[in-house]
């Protein structure tokens, strides 16, 4: 901050001032000379990375609107309290979601967004885990109904799997899912401590609905864990539903955003329809239909996806830390060589270079990976669509089929490959992002760098989805069943085709003869393929010895598999690691072939394709000197091939010619290399990472911005550990400690809160209030019907009776905006239209009339009624396909225009269809004496009306008559002084003018009556003037007098009968 300085003091300083400044170096400047002498285009690499052009401009576009949006801006991402972190990374989710909307935006664009805010928060499983999920294990039907409202966010899942005692042993979940044929629905519960869900990401306070995995019980018997659609929380006020324990599981290591949650379930029931059927199924009675052979694979789809998506974005991630640390290297400077020399850029040192760009090698492989992939992951879903399973046996004999037919098919693989590979890239991964913010130096420990928080959101990935050490056994099991299949003669394919040929490989040795040989990336293949194949064979004979020794059948359970789990997972990630070297060297081949990088870029990529390789060979050197694969001295030839010894450190002391290695290391190259990855300021948010290296402005700016905000104080921060109790009693200290979350204050949570109130919301949040206690009035009616036993989704109140609900407080709304316009306030109009496009919001999309006829139209055929004896049956097709979709005005609209066509089967039809249909107004045609508008209390007398109209038209009087019939049986009489005391002044009228249609003649009484009051005036003198000389009318077609009344010809064509 300047201040005014006098002259004299400015003066003294000045000499000191220049002494400084003489060797300050311009960070700014430094960054821009490496990039000038860059030997290849990290703007072509940029673009092949990618996925071209296009690709990169639209993410920059992105990246600046995202930047300059409140919901999305990251100004206060490392300032926040976890409560903020939760309220703002739910923001700007729903943001990004409102955008795609709004916008018509694809799937891509808003995975694209999602990337580059990287504020991950409740919809984090929504989007990953609980859409997935249904897609791939729902049928037609469930997919139907879930998936809308899913991509409404009218819901919002998650997918809770995890329990307190139980991970990645799915086997061993405690929750069960009891069948009751009875009422046919299942039963949730969760009966021990340890059975309570654990984890789920937006459970804690976002989710309304969860797949919960439980095992199904039926009749006793266990048939193992399936997946179940259970509703945590009210759509109506959010509090959780009767059953149900739910809530957030307090602070973790990082990834502060998201609500991990638990939750608990007592006696919880769900429709049978809950139940994912799209390959097993239970029927009403309670027979278990399990998923046909040719289904076998389903299992898998969802593993799959989520495994490789997380391959995929462990490139992604440690390319972020790559950047960061580079870019930080090449402009700190550190230490001169000696007097009045310039301090050396710290990606000159050695050790720095060495741990930088064997990191950047590993973020292209990881990256390279990742997209192979989701190519293999592709293939398969396309190969499942195409049937190409259909032979496949049930999930745990997948690959004894194979082998046993001497075919491999992809699937085995896949599930191998997808397993072993994400625990070494998360975990190369995880142990990158700390070795880069090593390299930063104490600035590294800084939020600000974005290294801290970068490793705290991501190293949950080496646990999440599957512990490493767990899936890491699994590849390992293949790869035994592989070696096993190999050594008895059967062809082996894949990854894992060197263990078909295991004997000369065995017998291979390294052809190196000097330094320059391991200039080919093949060598280092070789290496790590010899070193996979001993790996496999010493795993193979450790399990073999503790299975029982020669001749005795391999035993992948139980104690002889639980004393060799170190081999195997040696042996796994031998192979993993080959397997990773082995991409990065075709995807450099396919580039090649295809034309798709220049020469230059392919030159460099092949260095440190070749480099990555020597670093993994390093790396396991010891087991292939063991093996005698290489000696010694070799191995001193493959340290020289680094060439550290020669790099030289600063092009002022001379740099030497003629080693690849030493062209590789330059910074230049390296800087290229990470700016070819396309990071945008905005997705790094790190001070230190900045594209034109104005560090030290950018932290000073960073962290003068904003002011620390509530920090913890040392009480709350000192707490007990869970897991370090004294008494063992683990699993309660950790669900106690979690129910002072501050999430956990209010059932709804902060976002709720935010989402109204911190808003301001009014009228929305006075919508919500009304709608929750009209669902509230509903669910207490029910109980006191005694429907308990209804569909327990919404337990007492069903989704049609929901729809119902909301379609009636609509139509409030909407007389009420008709009320207020026309009382000219507009102001309380407004306030009208928002809660009334609120409750719009969760309708489905309102039918036409046309549309609402077609489907009329299509019942009557269907059911092939041609009597009203027949009607129930068609009235059950098209209410269940109208459901929240139309409403009683929009029926008698319709069937009005019909009989104006004089159609009046069809007007019949839509009458009886308003008879089934929630209240929403109704109004006759111009023209009739009965031309006005009905609130829905009087809808029924309304169709019923214009019904005995039809009738009558169709000569069917006996029809006619018993709606005219059913019209006073309901009372209209005293709906008149209810109206009329409510202020309804227009459906008081209403009620009088059906009274004198019927005879009544005693006008003395309406128009003396006090009651009547409000009412009484002009309107209701004109509307005794115009009824009172056709008032016999109904009276003798009540009296069952035949005579008819004729009608005049300009009269014919109107909805009302006179006999």
């Amino acid at each position: 901050m300047s201040r005014p300085v006098d002259e004299r003091t400015r003066q003294l300083q000045a000499p000191s001032t220049a002494l400084v400044t003489k060797h300050a170096e311009d960070p700014v400047q430094d960054l821009a000379n490496e990039r000038k002498r860059a030997s290849f285009s990290s703007q072509e690499l940029c673009y092949f990375l990618n996925g071209g052009k296009e690709k990169v401009e639209r993410r920059a576009q992105f990246a600046e609107v995202l930047s300059k949006t409140s919901w999305a801006s990251k100004e206060q991402q490392y300032f926040h309290t976890r409560e903020e972190e939760y309220v703002h990374n739910l923001r700007c989710s729903l943001g990004i979601w409102q955008k795609m909307t709004s916008e018509k935006l694809s799937m891509d664009d808003g995975l694209m967004m999602r990337t580059l805010a990287d504020s991950p928060g409740g919809l984090e499983l929504h989007i990953g885990m609980f859409m997935p999920t249904i897609m791939s294990q729902g049928d037609a039907e469930q997919q139907a109904k879930w998936i809308p409202p899913c991509l409404n966010l009218q819901i919002i899942g998650t997918y809770a799997q995890t329990e307190l005692g139980h991970g990645t042993f799915v086997r061993g979940l405690e929750t069960t899912a009891t069948y009751d044929p009875a009422s046919q629905e299942f039963i949730l519960h969760s009966p021990t401590l340890t059975s309570t869900k654990w984890w789920p990401g937006g459970m804690g306070k976002t989710a309304t609905h969860a797949v919960v995995m439980a095992r199904l019980i039926l009749g006793g018997k266990d048939h193992g864990p399936h997946a179940f659609i259970v509703q945590l929380r009210s759509l109506a006020d959010h509090m959780p539903m009767p059953g149900i324990t739910v809530g957030d599981i307090g602070p973790k290591f990082g990834f502060g955003g998201v609500d991990n949650g638990f939750m608990r379930m007592d006696h919880v029931r769900i429709p049978r329809a809950n139940m994912m059927s799209r390959f097993s199924k239970v029927t009403p009675e309670g027979t278990y239909v399990p998923p046909p052979p040719a289904n076998a694979k389903a299992s898998y789809a969802t593993m799959l996806f989520v495994r490789a998506d997380i391959v995929r974005n462990s490139g992604g991630v440690l390319s972020k830390a790559a950047t960061i640390a580079v870019r930080y290297a090449a402009v700190r400077r550190q230490t001169a060589p000696g007097p009045g020399q310039r301090e050396l850029q710290v990606l000159d040192y050695q050790n720095v270079a060495n741990t930088l760009i064997g990191l950047v090698g590993s973020a292209y492989a990881c990256w390279f990976m990742g997209l192979e992939m989701q190519a293999r992951y592709q293939r398969f879903e396309a190969d499942r669509d195409k049937g190409v399973f259909s032979d496949l046996p049930e999930p745990h004999a997948l690959f004894e089929a194979d082998r046993d037919k001497g075919v491999f098919s992809d699937l085995p693989e896949l599930h191998a490959l997808s397993s072993g590979l994400k625990a070494t890239c998360t975990g190369t991964t995880a142990d990158g992002i700390e070795a880069a913010r090593r390299c930063c130096g104490g600035h590294g420990y800084s939020a600000l760098s974005g290294l801290p928080r970068l490793f705290a959101s991501y190293v949950q990935n080496v646990t999440w989805e599957g512990d490493n050490n767990v899936l890491y056994l699994q590849t390992a099991r293949y790869l035994l069943k592989a070696l096993a299949a190999g050594q008895s003669g059967k062809p082996v394919g894949g990854s894992a085709a060197y263990l078909g040929q295991l004997q000369q490989e065995l017998r291979s040795s390294c052809s190196a003869r000097g330094a320059d040989c391991w200039g080919n990336p093949a060598l280092a293949l070789a290496a790590l393929r010899h070193r996979a194949a001993r790996l496999a064979v010493s795993g193979a004979a450790t399990l073999q010895a503790a299975s029982g020794g020669a001749g005795a059948p391999l035993k992948f359970e139980g104690p002889a598999w639980n004393s060799s789990t170190v081999s195997q997972i040696a042996m796994a990630k031998a192979h993993t690691e080959m397997v990773l070297l082995q991409t990065f060297m075709d995807t450099l081949q396919q580039a090649r072939d295809a034309g798709s990088l220049s020469p230059p870029v392919l030159a460099v990529l092949g260095r440190l394709c070749c480099l990555f390789g020597l670093g993994l060979v390093e790396a396991g050197s010891g087991d292939l000197l063991e093996a005698g694969w290489m000696t010694g001295r070799m191995q001193v030839g493959l340290v020289d091939a680094f060439g550290w010894e020669d790099y030289a450190l600063n092009s002022a002391l001379g740099r030497q010619d003629g080693d690849v290695y030493k062209a590789l290391l330059d910074m230049a190259t390296a800087l290229g290399l990470v700016d070819a990855f396309g990071w945008e300021d905005y997705a790094l948010n790190s001070a230190l990472g900045r594209q034109d290296g104005d560090v030290y402005k950018a932290l000073l700016d960073m962290a003068t911005a904003v002011g620390l905000v509530d920090a913890c104080g040392w009480e709350d921060y000192a707490r007990n550990s869970a897991l370090g109790r004294q008494d063992g009693d683990v699993y309660k200290a950790l669900l106690d400690m979690a129910t002072v979350s501050p999430l956990n204050r209010t059932q709804q949570g902060p976002a709720w809160e935010s989402a109204a109130m911190k808003a301001k919301d009014a009228p929305r949040l006075d919508a919500i209030r009304f709608l929750s206690a009209a669902i509230k009035q509903r669910e207490i009616e029910l109980r006191e019907k005694g429907q308990e036993a209804r569909d327990q989704l919404y337990c007492y109140v069903s989704d049609a009776e929901v729809l119902s609900v909301i379609q009636k407080m609509a139509k409030q709304r909407r007389d009420s905006i008709d009320q207020y316009k026309a009382g000219g306030r507009d102001d309380l109009a407004g306030k009208e239209e928002v809660e009334l496009q609120l409750l719009l919001s969760y309708l489905p999309a309102q039918l036409s009339r046309e549309e609402l006829s077609a489907i009329v139209a299509a019942a009557v055929a269907e059911a092939g009624a041609s009597s009203v004896k027949q009607m129930g049956q068609v009235m059950k097709l098209v209410t269940a396909k109208t459901a929240g979709a139309a409403d009683g005005k929009m029926a008698i609209d319709a069937g009005l225009e019909a009989f104006a066509a004089k159609q009046y089967s069809q007007a019949i039809d839509l009458f009886n269809l308003a008879l089934e249909l929630p209240g929403n107004g109704a109004y006759r045609l111009s023209g009739s004496p009965r031309e006005y508008a009905c609130p829905s209390d009087a809808e029924e007398h309304a169709a019923l009306y214009n019904m005995a109209c039809c009738y009558a038209q169709l000569g069917q009087k006996a029809a006619a008559l018993t709606c005219i019939e059913s019209i006073l049986e309901t009372g209209w009489k005293g709906s008149m002084y209810s109206y009329a005391q409510l202020g309804q002044k227009a459906a008081a009228l209403t009620c009088i003018e059906s009274i004198l249609e019927t005879g009544f003649s005693d006008i003395a009484t309406i128009t003396s009556d006090p009651d009547l009051r409000p009412v009484q005036g002009p309107e209701l003198q004109a509307v005794i003037n115009k009824h009172t000389g056709i008032g016999g009318v109904f009276s003798k077609l009540l009296r069952k007098d035949k005579e008819e009344v004729l009608v005049s010809d300009s009269n014919k064509n109107k909805p009302w009968i006179m006999w």
